[in-house]
């Protein structure tokens, strides 16, 4: 209000007057005289919907004042100090051998038991074992997938598995939604940070989503310097003291 924000903004005038149609006996009154009657009463103070939007337009201003757009050097310095947060999850290349509940029913654990012996005892190569597994939607060969994509395709306990596993020898039984699977992990290939060309404009967007957070509390510090703050609420008070 010391900044004028309440003034000229057509939103509060409209709310006020609304409310003034209300509270008065003449509801053709004219709309500048209602106006003036609220403020005479102190709505434009002491209503909710006039406080709140007062202080979005604060917030907006907070957001603005000050703004600037980084130099080429700041972004890349800041790019420095978080380039480990864009970078790509690692993924996982595997093969599996799947034994479907719907087929085996009860046995479908003391199968893939089985099953996943033979393989160790025979040494079988992953691309001749799988041949021996059930149909399954997904190919016996997982080729380079994230967690996240792992989790989608088979369920949470498969994608732990092939991230912690051994890699290069048979693993399981693990068990997805749809049965149990057994596993030969061929390789896990790290993530890499992108270059920061390749997100630039991610990088840009932070920078100045974090900016405009600074200086909102900056602002907000200056006022509870400037402004004294008075609580009316006895609970919060009581709360507070407790």
């Amino acid at each position: 209000m010391a900044r004028g924000l309440d003034q000229n903004d057509r939103s509060v005038r409209n709310w006020l007057v609304e409310q003034m149609r209300v509270l008065s006996y003449d509801t053709a009154d004219d709309a500048d005289r209602l106006y003036a009657r609220a403020r005479m009463l102190g709505l434009d103070r002491t209503d909710l919907v006039v406080r709140r939007i007062l202080v979005q337009k604060m917030r907006l201003l907070a957001a603005r004042m000050g703004e600037r757009r980084p130099s080429d050097a700041d972004l890349a310095a800041f790019y420095a100090d978080h380039r480990n947060e864009y970078q790509a999850p690692d993924r996982v290349t595997f093969w599996h051998v799947f034994l479907a509940s719907s087929v085996h029913g009860g046995s479908t654990r003391s199968d893939a038991d089985a099953r996943l012996t033979r393989l160790r005892r025979q040494a079988d190569r992953p691309e001749d074992a799988v041949c021996h597994g059930d149909s399954f939607s997904v190919p016996p060969r997982v080729v380079a997938q994230s967690p996240l994509q792992v989790e989608k395709l088979f369920g949470a306990q498969l994608a732990t598995t092939v991230q912690r596993a051994e890699t290069r020898t048979w693993i399981g039984p693990v068990p997805s939604p749809y049965g149990m699977h057994l596993v030969w992990i061929e390789a896990r290939e790290p993530g890499t940070p992108p270059p920061f060309e390749a997100v630039r404009e991610r990088v840009l967007e932070r920078w100045q989503d974090e900016d405009r957070t600074r200086r909102a509390a900056d602002l907000l510090r200056d006022l509870e310097r400037r402004y004294p703050l008075r609580v009316e609420s006895a609970a919060w008070r009581e709360g507070r003291a407790s």
